[in-house]
């Protein structure tokens, strides 16, 4: 099986999308023994070293979502093709879906088009409360069973929590926030005895164990609203999120109204220092975080990934035979 990955990423457009396609790449690996994976990246170079760090992959960097024309011959040379874009208008993922027989598995965080025909998949916890078209030759697979992980996080170490917070980790993410967060580094160091490690990951791009181990030892965690979230809540680790974006609101609303996200609010906001450390105050004991960690990890159980494989292949064999 040929597969191949349009997508997008690096320092002005994070790693989010390149997380989940790296996510989903093992997933098919998994289940079809090591297929021919190969990814077209919109984006800099820089993030080849986040896509080194994660497997062996074929890539190559071209603005696929403008020049769409120019790449359709290859998308027509693989068995199935995954798309995960906020770039890509509905006239691109029209054209690539035709192209590849209607084999296309699609990301969506918010509706965010009219797609073709092909699977769309949000894999949030709020996904499922999206309306989306429901249209002949279109497949939706929708909300918390989906949510996708790379394989180290499918099955995770318990996570033991200490009877204070000495260690705080702070993340958010691939886009460059360097201000922002050495401003609330030195903030924290003003009010708290905490040891604050900080990941920068459009600075120096880690993989999943490096990531992991940066989560088991942390008692509790600062960070954006993105794919990490996710990652957080499987490891178990109290957090406090706050949003950088639009595409980010959704998903923090619903993790704080499940209890899994002490949700601070917009990175902009003038008054946010002092609502972190509110929460931090609500969070800090035990009980508290013991109860958060323990639903984080009962709701987000790793195996998103595998779950659209797993679905998405049945599709692909079902419309073989039509």
């Amino acid at each position: 099986m040929k597969v191949l990955f349009l997508t997008e990423g690096g320092v002005d457009k994070g790693l989010g999308h390149l997380t989940r396609c790296i996510a989903l790449a093992q997933s098919f690996s998994e289940r079809e023994k090591i297929p021919e994976i190969s990814f077209l990246v919109s984006g800099g170079e820089d993030a080849q070293d986040f896509l080194g760090k994660e497997g062996s992959y074929q890539t190559s960097f071209f603005d696929w979502s403008v020049n769409v024309n120019e790449c359709l011959g290859e998308v027509s040379k693989n068995d199935v093709i995954v798309i995960d874009s906020y770039a890509a208008s509905e006239n691109t993922y029209e054209k690539i879906s035709n192209a590849a027989g209607n084999r296309c598995l699609m990301l969506d965080d918010y509706n965010r088009i009219k797609y073709p025909r092909g699977v769309v998949v949000n894999p949030a916890v709020n996904g499922d409360d999206f309306e989306y078209p429901r249209e002949e030759g279109i497949v939706y697979f929708l909300g918390k069973e989906y949510v996708i992980l790379r394989e180290p996080f499918w099955n995770v170490t318990q996570k033991v929590l200490k009877e204070k917070i000495t260690n705080v980790l702070l993340t958010f993410g691939g886009i460059d926030n360097k201000q922002f967060t050495e401003e609330l580094v030195r903030h924290l160091k003003s009010k708290y005895s905490f040891d604050v490690n900080v990941i920068q990951t459009q600075a120096n791009t880690i993989s999943a164990n490096d990531m992991i181990d940066g989560m088991l030892n942390a008692d509790l965690c600062i960070s954006g609203g993105g794919q990490t979230t996710y990652e957080l809540a499987r490891v178990g680790v109290p957090t406090i999120g706050i949003c950088f974006s639009e595409s980010q609101i959704g998903n923090l609303e619903k993790l704080s109204e499940l209890g899994l996200v002490e949700f601070a609010g917009w990175n902009n906001d003038p008054h946010l220092l002092q609502k972190v450390e509110d929460l931090i105050g609500e969070i800090s004991p035990l009980e508290k975080r013991e109860t958060v960690s323990s639903s984080s990890r009962s709701l987000i159980d790793g195996h998103g990934g595998r779950r659209v494989i797993e679905k998405f292949l049945d599709y692909c064999k079902a419309i073989n035979k039509g």
